[in-house]
């Protein structure tokens, strides 16, 4: 859109509005309706969740207000995300999902055992 309107911040609606913060407030609105839930904003009666991004991060150093949220969006794989609450619960801490450990190996018995009935499954589907 950008190169066809010769326009910046195509997404964002107008050129002084924050890309990042119009996107990540279509998403929050649009994920809301999809899941037809009291979700996406801070307000009474809505779920109690949250992201909490590293102010330390170096995606994030140096901005505030609004650069700060686009630069999250924006951020690609090195991720400033710390902290992540949902329904009042917090479940990832310090960067790490609170369960990874537990899920890692069960996720490794899985794998094991689908490598180790490879064999069987295939006869099977011979049969």
């Amino acid at each position: 859109q950008r190169l066809t309107l010769q326009r910046r911040n195509v997404a964002a609606g107008h050129h002084h509005r924050s890309t990042g913060r119009a996107l990540l407030e279509a998403a929050w609105t649009g994920g809301a309706a999809a899941c037809g839930r009291r979700i996406g904003q801070i307000a009474p009666g809505f779920r109690a969740d949250a992201v909490v991004l590293d102010p330390n991060h170096p995606s994030l150093c140096g901005r505030s207000g609004d650069d700060v949220l686009d630069s999250w969006v924006f951020s690609g794989d090195a991720t400033p995300v710390s902290d992540v609450i949902v329904g009042g619960r917090q479940v990832v801490e310090a960067g790490r999902h609170i369960l990874s450990t537990e899920l890692s190996t069960r996720y490794r018995g899985v794998a094991q055992a689908l490598a180790g009935s490879t064999p069987q499954l295939s006869q099977n589907l011979d049969e």
